[in-house]
């Protein structure tokens, strides 16, 4: 009985090979293909300018400013009235603001997009403003309609926190059915900032204290909040769920990967992989590649030519299938 079921494991289990420069995870009828940098992560959407036709009007942003060409009429805006709009601010807070613009340590004018979005005819785009040392000091919800004959940006409302976008394009806004959304962050609390397209209500909720990353992983996103004690605490939020589910503290750092039943960490002592069900660590070596299977995790040495590779299964360390070059 014992030999016919290690027979069985042989012939139906899993079967790892190495072709053409690729692992291939064969699984009964199906094989899947896994090329050497599959582990990793994708680089998020950041660029320096958008091109891009919403209906008949076409939208850029560039060093010019936001930019709306629609047939032979358009114009460039840098929007350096929303600093001082009393939709957005108070008397104080203009005169602040205005002062702080003349001085030099804000700036009027739009600096970057943190993200876009487009529902049914409306193009939806977060405007981020910074001061002088990049920081983001202001971030709107704006929206442009393209169904009319002169489409035209409307301010929203402004963020009470501001998003983890980062470069001069980005792409933290998000569509949910018809509500548009953006997960941000302010000196103590993570949240949802939300905008139903129907109604046209803003929503703000938080979900959590701050965290200081913030990484897409699968359908949900990675977090990473510092302690003021040294270390960094590891997590996973869902949007429209409970809080950031805290998984994993270290004094290490957080590698980006494409993984998604695992994450790496870099400790004092060599670089893991840390499984996100069971929190079990597998150690990797010095030159081993990684890269996520859709039945597994592959770990392989070295890491741009392989000799030997192990496919642990889902849900732990556990090895399914293994490759040895001959």
């Amino acid at each position: 009985m014992s030999a016919i079921l290690l027979c069985a494991i042989a012939v139906y289990g899993p079967q790892l090979t190495f072709v053409d420069g690729a692992f291939n995870v064969t699984d009964g009828d199906k094989t899947e293909t896994v090329a050497l940098n599959a582990g990793a992560a994708s680089a998020p959407l950041v660029g320096d300018n958008i091109s891009m036709q919403v209906g008949d009007v076409l939208v850029t942003f560039d060093e010019r400013g936001l930019g709306i060409q629609y047939g032979k009429q358009g114009g460039f805006t840098t929007l350096s009235y929303m600093p001082t709009t009393p939709k957005l601010f108070s008397a104080e807070e203009i005169k602040a603001n205005a002062d702080a613009i003349t001085s030099g340590e804000r700036s009027a004018r739009v600096s970057a997009v943190s993200g876009f979005v487009v529902v049914k005819d409306t193009l939806y785009m977060l405007m981020r403003w910074e001061d002088k040392d990049g920081k983001p000091w202001l971030e709107t919800l704006v929206d442009l309609d393209t169904s009319g004959a002169a489409p035209k940006v409307e301010l929203v409302d402004k963020l009470v926190g501001t998003s983890f976008a980062s470069g001069t394009v980005s792409d933290q806004l998000h569509a949910a059915g018809e509500s548009v959304y953006v997960v941000t962050r302010t000196a103590d609390s993570l949240l949802v900032e939300s905008y139903d397209t129907v109604t046209a209500k803003m929503d703000r909720r938080t979900v959590g204290p701050a965290v200081d990353i913030l990484r897409p992983f699968g359908s949900e996103y990675l977090t990473v909040r510092k302690t003021a004690y040294g270390t960094r605490i590891v997590g996973f939020y869902k949007t429209g769920g409970g809080p950031p589910h805290e998984v994993y503290e270290t004094r290490g750092t957080v590698v980006p990967s494409s993984l998604t039943s695992a994450f790496v960490v870099d400790e004092w002592d060599g670089r893991y992989l840390v499984d996100v069900s069971s929190g079990g660590k597998l150690a990797l070596g010095k030159d081993s590649g990684y890269a996520p299977s859709s039945s597994g995790v592959i770990v392989w040495s070295p890491a741009d030519a392989p000799e030997k590779a192990t496919l642990y299964g889902s849900g732990g360390w556990t090895p399914v299938a293994e490759w040895t070059k001959k």
